[in-house]
């Protein structure tokens, strides 16, 4: 991947002038994006494959909005957070296809809605060692989540009455697996602090 940045970098900065933080940056960026597109790219064949296209594409939709805004828990390599992230949807997913067949799921899902709620409230946006934020940062993306919670319980809440509980079931999901990064950020950042 670095081969390719480098590439792009040299591309863009080819007539360019532009200082070494400017640089940093801007191939910061570039990384970001490229490792998306990756992500979103290997979920799309795997959800291809095991013929669950538009449930990998609805909890990805839910879950990166409620995500950026709630943050959590971040691995400590691109390797760790690829092979974390394809696992989240995978199993997202996974659970999405069995919903259809065994009804009892999704009152499950149900029942761990408002627990996951709770935590996003309580804990988000969490504050990272490898993603600090500022007090107006937090203040900002605290409001952002919690309008971006409120829509999607809306939306969760509409689509089940109107009979798609796979979208109605994408929304908790999202919700889970968000709640559920920000348990474990919030134990590591206890674990950092502790060990300063």
């Amino acid at each position: 991947m670095n081969k390719i940045l480098d590439k792009l970098m040299s591309f863009i900065s080819h007539n360019d002038d532009i200082d070494q933080d400017q640089y940093d940056i801007a191939r910061y960026g570039l990384e970001l994006l490229l490792m998306k597109i990756i992500f979103n790219a290997a979920s799309l064949v795997i959800a291809i494959l095991i013929g669950s296209f538009w449930e990998c594409v609805i909890f990805i939709m839910f879950f990166s909005v409620i995500r950026d805004c709630a943050d959590g828990y971040h691995a400590e390599s691109k390797l760790k957070c690829f092979i974390l992230s394809m696992l989240t949807v995978a199993g997202a997913v996974g659970i999405l296809k069995l919903m259809n067949g065994y009804p009892v799921i999704f009152p499950i899902l149900s029942g761990l809605t408002v627990p996951a709620v709770v935590t996003i409230i309580l804990l988000a946006p969490m504050d990272c060692v490898n993603d600090p934020k500022d007090d107006d940062e937090i203040r900002a993306l605290k409001k952002r989540t919690h309008l971006v919670l409120a829509a999607e319980l809306l939306l969760g809440t509409g689509s089940y009455f109107m009979g798609f509980k796979t979208i109605a079931g994408a929304v908790i999901l999202s919700l889970i697996g968000t709640a559920s990064l920000l348990i474990v950020g919030f134990f590591k950042n206890k674990t950092n602090n502790m060990s300063r």
